[in-house]
């Protein structure tokens, strides 16, 4: 039997249809990933568990108070649809009941309380951004969109890619190697981005990784965390010291500082030049005046007014100067004639001195021995009397060069 040929829109339709017989109704639990809603107000998400997934779709007039985060469990209540634009199939969502957490989420939870109690999201441990930054390290994939973001916002600043993997396994170590690697260069940048573009909790997840959290918070150098769409949120952003909600915000944030730096320094510069002109003015002023002054139109004039004065000044000088030479004289002759008087008087002082030793010089022992006489010991005492010897005894005779020992022979008394 020939088949009938089917358009793929017929296809399509006829898959519709059975589906939506089939399933008219259904209640489905699974983890919520890659969740979003679009500008109509639609959220978009993927209920997922171990083995398989499914897209579902919460339309704006359906929707609840209540939506769910990525990550957690939950159950949808709702029925099977297709698109046949894409030819995919979905549920379109009616209730959704929260069924607790996901096993990503928690272990997200986990390690977020983990951290806190440690200080490292403390608000102390975060470095200010530098006031003019130059250069950059931007960590990301070099096949991602988020480097182009970052190389299309930052057109005016050294910029250094330090590639890695941002998803799958070894990801996170592979990171957390940039970012160490980044801070033992010789010449530092002033700044590290860490980047990557949107994605599920599954594809963020080497940001939620402990290593990752570890090397961000040792960094010397101050790091912007700028992973995901702002609805995003990982464990890199909390220690990071600054968040961007997305690569592209990371590099208008810097652009903005260094813009505002750039204008501080323009008006800066201008209040500057303001300043120098004014005191340019001023001084041309007081120039002009020196200029029109009578010293300028007059200079000869002024000199020979000085010269009279340097002439009276001198001639009281010279004044001054013999009145202190007359006085100096005077003092001069006072103190020549008191000079004399001491002279005199030690002099005669001295003549009187000169008397009294030749006086004492006169009753010396000595000068009678120079003129002959000698003197006689015995004992050491001075033999005045015969009657001091007897025969037989020893004697010294003293002269006035030399003395001789003796013994008495006969006393004559």
């Amino acid at each position: 039997m020939e088949r009938k040929l089917l358009s793929v829109y017929e296809l399509t339709t006829k898959i519709k249809f059975l589906l939506e017989s089939s399933f008219p109704y259904l209640r489905v639990i699974g983890e919520v990933s890659n969740i979003k809603t679009s500008s109509l107000g639609h959220t978009y998400f993927t209920l997922k568990d171990d083995l398989s997934q499914i897209n579902c779709v919460f339309f704006n007039s359906k929707r609840s108070l209540y939506l769910p985060k990525d990550g957690e469990r939950i159950i949808v209540h709702g029925r099977i649809s297709v698109y046949e634009r894409s030819g995919q199939y979905q549920i379109i969502v009616e209730v959704i009941e929260q069924a607790g957490k996901g096993a990503l989420w928690l272990a997200f939870e986990k390690l977020k309380e983990k951290l806190k109690k440690e200080g490292l999201f403390d608000e102390k441990h975060k470095k200010p951004l530098p006031f003019f930054p130059e250069s950059v390290a931007i960590v990301t994939s070099t096949k991602g969109a988020a480097k182009e973001d970052l190389l299309r916002t930052l057109p005016d600043i050294e910029i250094t890619i330090f590639g890695a993997r941002v998803q799958g396994e070894g990801s996170s170590y592979e990171i957390a190697s940039r970012i160490y690697e980044i801070n033992r260069l010789p010449k530092k940048p002033d700044i590290i981005i860490v980047a990557r573009g949107g994605g599920s909790l599954e594809d963020l997840w080497s940001f939620n990784e402990e290593i990752i959290a570890r090397a961000i918070f040792s960094s010397k150098i101050p790091i912007i965390s700028a992973v995901g769409h702002e609805i995003d949120f990982t464990i890199s952003d909390m220690i990071a010291d600054i968040r961007a909600p997305t690569p592209t915000a990371a590099g208008h944030m810097i652009s903005q500082i260094r813009q505002k730096m750039k204008e501080r320094i323009e008006l800066a510069g201008k209040g500057l030049l303001s300043k120098t002109k004014n005191i340019i003015s001023k001084e041309r002023i007081t120039l002009d005046h020196l200029y029109n002054s009578f010293v300028f139109k007059r200079p000869r004039l002024k000199i020979e007014e000085y010269y009279q004065e340097i002439d009276e000044l001198s001639e009281k000088a010279k004044r001054a100067l013999l009145v202190v030479l007359e006085i100096r004289k005077n003092k001069l002759t006072n103190t020549t004639n008191i000079f004399k008087i001491r002279v005199n008087n030690i002099l005669l002082s001295f003549h009187k001195r000169l008397a009294s030793l030749e006086k004492i010089i006169s009753l010396d022992p000595t000068s009678i021995l120079k003129r002959g006489y000698s003197i006689t010991y015995k004992d050491k005492i001075i033999i005045k009397d015969q009657a001091q010897v007897k025969d037989k005894d020893k004697i010294r005779i003293k002269f006035y060069k030399g003395e001789i020992y003796a013994e008495v022979q006969s006393n004559g008394s």
